[in-house]
């Protein structure tokens, strides 16, 4: 695994901003200050450093922390390219899954209706049907907080 000092000694990053540039040209297809790496389909941005390729959010943990984040990271508001590191925390597999967009709604073409519901110790509990997604996801929120505490949270509803 690449350490954080090659880390540093190739590439700069803006923790304001999160974006990533070449301190150290590793290849003749890149300039020193070029942006580094590139946005994946799934709405990542990779680096390739050393022959090794990583997500940008990652290494902007390692960049700053000087360690390699333990587990799962999440990205607060929800937008996988901003790397900003305000933007950034650790997080266990369930937390970053309650932080998804739209998370606990279901649309119900029959009924026209959103629906909420949030799993609990292995079971689904219904909160309700909703006349908007939006009005859905705020419920989905108040009983994240509820079942699971604030410290889940990390976005109001929309």
């Amino acid at each position: 695994m690449i350490s954080a000092e090659k880390v540093r000694e190739y590439l700069d990053y803006s923790e304001a901003t999160g974006f990533f540039a070449w301190k150290k040209i590793p290849s003749r297809k890149f300039k020193v200050g070029d942006a580094a790496g590139s946005l994946k389909p799934h709405g990542y941005m990779k680096i390739q450093v050393c022959g090794e390729r990583h997500y940008s959010h990652r290494l902007a943990w390692l960049y700053i922390t000087g360690k390699w984040p333990q587990g799962e990271m999440d990205h607060r508001d929800g937008n996988r390219a901003n790397n900003a590191f305000n933007n950034l925390r650790e997080s266990a597999h369930k937390q970053n899954c309650i932080n998804r967009p739209a998370r606990g709604t279901s649309f119900m073409a029959g009924s026209g209706r959103w629906r909420a519901q949030i799993g609990v110790e292995l079971k689904q509990i219904s909160l309700g049907t909703f006349g908007s997604e939006s009005e859905a996801h705020a419920a989905y929120l108040r009983a994240v907080e509820r079942y699971h505490g604030k410290e889940w949270m990390t976005r109001k509803a929309a």
